[in-house]
């Protein structure tokens, strides 16, 4: 049996959906408000469903595990064997690469997360096996997976906060709120970079005139 796991959660809803079927991300209600943070991963009550790649004040970003950029490092629940499951674009099913001819591999297995990399803690539900060609022609055998998470009917989510990020305080102010449609295109523009930058601090400029105690 998977053990259980001591994360902390939030719940967030699911407020938006990017209209492009070759993207695959939503807008939750949570923000860096509510502590959420670029790469944090989400959930539902079945599985992983992805992660926030876009942070707002009261909003956020999320990239679908079924997303052709998204890459997941698993094992199997039964032998714990290694693997990544990488997003095809379909909502259906993923991939699971170079894996030799003669591992134990079947049928069914469920795949749960390794915890490798430390972006999603070990053990969550991610998919289970729905076919394996063994094509001896090839130098390894075509696993696909089908994701636990209903990532195309969940209305609610949870954000989760591994051991390596605390829940931060919230901030006290924040920059005007955007639409989920703004929020949605604004994601995929910044999915790729590294990090969010904030705007610089502009140099305070007043001059503090002291008072003429000459006198007269």
């Amino acid at each position: 049996a998977t053990p259980k796991t001591t994360e902390d959660h939030l719940i967030a809803e699911i407020v938006a959906v990017d209209v492009d079927p070759y993207r695959h991300f939503i807008v939750l209600n949570k923000g860096s408000n509510d502590g959420a943070y670029k790469g944090q991963p989400i959930i539902d009550a079945h599985g992983v469903m992805g992660q926030i790649v876009y942070v707002n004040a009261m909003t956020s970003t999320a990239m679908l595990i079924s997303d052709v950029s998204h890459a997941i490092p698993v094992q199997i629940d039964r032998t714990g064997l290694r693997s990544v499951a990488f997003g095809t674009g379909q909502i259906d099913y993923l991939d699971l690469r170079h894996i030799p001819h003669n591992a134990d591999i079947r049928v069914g297995d469920k795949l749960i997360s390794s915890g490798l990399g430390e972006r999603f803690p070990r053990n969550y539900p991610v998919a289970v096996i729905t076919k394996i060609n063994r094509d001896t022609g090839e130098t390894f055998i075509d696993v696909r997976a089908e994701p636990l998470a209903q990532l195309d009917t969940s209305r609610e989510v949870l954000l989760v906060w591994t051991q390596n990020h605390e829940k931060p305080t919230p901030e006290l102010e924040q920059p005007a709120e955007e639409t989920g449609e703004e929020t949605v295109e604004k994601a995929v523009k910044e999915s790729d970079k590294e990090d969010i930058k904030e705007p610089a601090e502009e140099p305070d400029t007043t001059v503090i005139k002291e008072p003429d105690n000459s006198g007269g």
